[in-house]
């Protein structure tokens, strides 16, 4: 606005930008940054206009913001911004853990992306559960801490093992792997596993070993030495010849059918009577049987796989 004042007789004319707002004896001057005083000195009255005055915001970001603003319920758009606070203050505060779109960062809680493990044809799933108090593992394609924050991350949709789990991180101290301590049901299992191909029909709980020849699994015997003394493990996705499998190396495993009786904390050997099968008894008398221990029963039904590096042939 740029008032004028044309005199007429004693009463002057108010014109904003040549259009006449009327003819008055008294103007009077209002809003902030206006102000208006006596200049007798001069015959005249002095009005003064601020061009921006302290805490007013301008868009040339000359007059710049002396305290926090709160725009209320509305939103800011811009094409992009920036953040200059120090390292050490969060630069982004969010009160809604609503999700947020299309959001693409280079680190996720520290960890740089390239760190974790993709699968191609498979979808990430990373989901943080609060208030764990305990250690479990929770079935397939599950892992916990005993920190009070569980991080499962499974890989699903298109990978020839749907179950897969990885470890993003270094075990530190007091922080250990923990397998479950009860298995809950027939069919479950607690433990390091690898997939791999039977080479001949498998059910869930025969133990197997891997054969040099077809790199193939196949049932593992103690009447045979080529076939329970090498690399063992049991059958935890059962599988018809030539099919996917997978095979626990290390663990714990639950088969009702397989192991009815299992002396609990006692060894668990081969058997010599039938291939895949387990027994809580030594195998004696027979030349080039095998005595090994594959592990030691934790229930009657549940075995605690751990096969020792050394095994007796008989003779």
């Amino acid at each position: 606005m740029s008032p004028q004042i044309i005199r007429r007789g004693k009463v002057p004319t108010i014109l904003d930008e040549a259009v006449s707002v009327g003819t008055r004896g008294v103007i009077n001057f209002t809003g902030a940054g206006v102000a208006a005083t006596d200049d007798p000195a001069n015959n005249r009255i002095n009005v003064t206009i601020a061009g921006g005055g302290t805490g007013d915001l301008k868009a040339d970001g000359t007059v710049p913001l002396t305290a926090n603003w709160d725009v209320g319920a509305y939103k800011i758009t811009a094409n992009q911004l920036e953040s200059d606070v120090a390292q050490g203050t969060a630069p982004i505060v969010v009160a809604s853990s609503t999700e947020v779109s299309n959001l693409n960062v280079g680190q996720l809680g520290g960890v740089a992306a390239a760190a974790y493990a993709t699968t191609a044809a498979a979808t990430v799933l990373i989901t943080t559960h609060a208030g764990s108090t305990a250690a479990h593992i929770g079935g397939a394609g599950t892992v916990a801490s005993v920190a009070a924050a569980t991080a499962l991350i499974t890989t699903h949709a298109g990978s020839a093992d749907p179950h897969s789990v990885y470890l993003l991180k270094q075990m530190a101290e007091n922080d250990p792997l923990l397998l479950d301590e009860v298995l809950s049901a027939d069919g479950k299992y607690s433990g390091i596993c690898e997939g791999g191909l039977s080479g001949t029909a498998l059910a869930f709980g025969d133990v197997a070993y891997l054969a040099a020849a077809s790199t193939r699994w196949n049932l593992a015997v103690a009447s045979s030495a080529t076939t329970s003394r090498g690399k063992l493990g049991v059958c935890v996705l059962a599988a018809t010849a030539a099919a996917t499998t997978t095979m626990l190396l290390w663990g714990k495993v639950r088969a009702d059918a397989k192991f009815p009786a299992l002396p609990i904390g006692e060894p668990i050997y081969l058997s010599a009577g039938t291939a895949g099968v387990v027994t809580g008894t030594v195998v004696s008398g027979t030349t080039d049987y095998v005595v090994r221990i594959v592990g030691y029963g934790n229930t009657g039904d549940s075995l605690y796989f751990k096969p020792d590096n050394t095994y007796l042939e008989l003779v």
